[in-house]
């Protein structure tokens, strides 16, 4: 096997290895409708992976109630979903191992955040639903929601998240 193709070996079975650690708090919300889309993670170990919405309801999912300002007023969203730093863990990486976190939305929209940004604001959850209902629509399939910010800066429809 080649050293690339055992890279990603190594990537996948850490993954799975999180996957069938089971998840803190389980999604209860019906994701049924968005629960096989696709979320690529690039960058993790010299390699990628492509998991569902599904595989990271397997993780180790938090629920947090987040109160934060947007241009519209006040939002209030209970993120559930597992936090980015479990996500990395469970693909062989940590966020400190990388300078910046690139998070690409369905539409195009793309959010870069530089490590500095993490010293600040370690937690980042990727949200699979939002309390007991499934995301709307357009958050669809994963929503990144960070306590402490405003809402400008959080991404609904993530696809893809790049770590370099």
């Amino acid at each position: 096997m080649g050293r690339s193709k055992r890279a990603v070996a190594v990537v996948l079975l850490g993954c799975l290895t999180m996957v069938l650690s089971g998840c803190g708090y389980k999604v209860t919300a019906d994701i049924s409708k968005y629960a096989n889309s696709k979320i690529q993670v690039l960058g993790v170990n010299k390699g990628s992976v492509t998991m569902t919405v599904s595989d990271l309801s397997k993780f180790n999912c938090k629920k947090k109630k987040i109160t934060t300002k947007s241009s519209g007023g006040e939002v209030t969203v209970t993120a559930v979903g597992p936090s980015l730093e479990d996500l990395l863990k469970g693909c062989g990486s940590t966020i400190s191992d990388f300078e910046s976190v690139k998070f690409t939305a369905k539409d195009g929209y793309v959010k870069e955040l530089n490590s500095d940004f993490f010293v600040v604001h370690p937690d980042l959850y990727l949200s699979l639903c939002n309390g007991e209902n499934p995301l709307k629509k357009d958050e669809q399939p994963v929503r990144l929601v960070i306590p402490g910010v405003t809402a400008d800066n959080w991404v609904k429809g993530v696809v893809k998240i790049e770590v370099k």
